[in-house]
């Protein structure tokens, strides 16, 4: 025969079980609203429901610290194009990064991609790791070379051009 004190405790467990349940329940039932409100909100007024979307952007961008990457579906119907489609977004996304960058960074991106496809022709050659790395500090220097002296040559050639005498025949 159970106690009083037993059924006192089990009343209490059941209790508190109930209500968690009823708290997630309540808790799946307001996500839901809110999902199905954001849907119903697109297709009733999308002028709005973009103006609310860069609002809440914002705000997840202030909350993140940082710039947040807007999903885009990628529209296809067979998987060709999808294909098709992904590689055009793409270059399209990197000639963007690209654009924002300085010329310095753009220089810097170009050169570690250069050295990266010369340091893959030589492993595909079979030349050992070790002399690739060391071929790649004397490729580096060369080039670095390279651009100071055509640098000079532009500065002087600069120089001339600035000069009063120049143009005259």
């Amino acid at each position: 025969m159970e106690s009083e004190e037993e059924s006192q405790d089990r009343a209490k467990r059941r209790a508190v079980r109930n209500a968690i349940i009823a708290k997630v329940e309540a808790d799946n039932a307001e996500a839901r609203a809110t999902r199905n409100a954001r849907r119903y909100k697109a297709e009733r007024d999308p002028i709005e429901y973009e103006a609310q979307k860069d609002r809440q952007r914002r705000q997840y961008e202030a909350e993140q610290g940082g710039p947040v990457r807007s999903y885009k579906k990628i529209i296809a119907v067979t998987k060709e194009e999808h294909g098709e489609v992904a590689k055009a977004r793409d270059a399209e996304r990197k000639a963007g990064k690209r654009a924002a960058m300085s010329p310095e960074e753009r220089q810097a991106d170009t050169d570690k991609k250069a050295d990266h496809q010369w340091v893959e022709r030589r492993r595909a050659r079979g030349i050992p790791e070790d002399v690739i790395q060391a071929g790649l500090i004397a490729h580096i220097q060369e080039r670095e070379a390279k651009r100071a002296v055509k640098a000079q040559a532009d500065a002087e050639e600069a120089m001339m051009r600035g000069g009063s005498n120049f143009g005259r025949f």
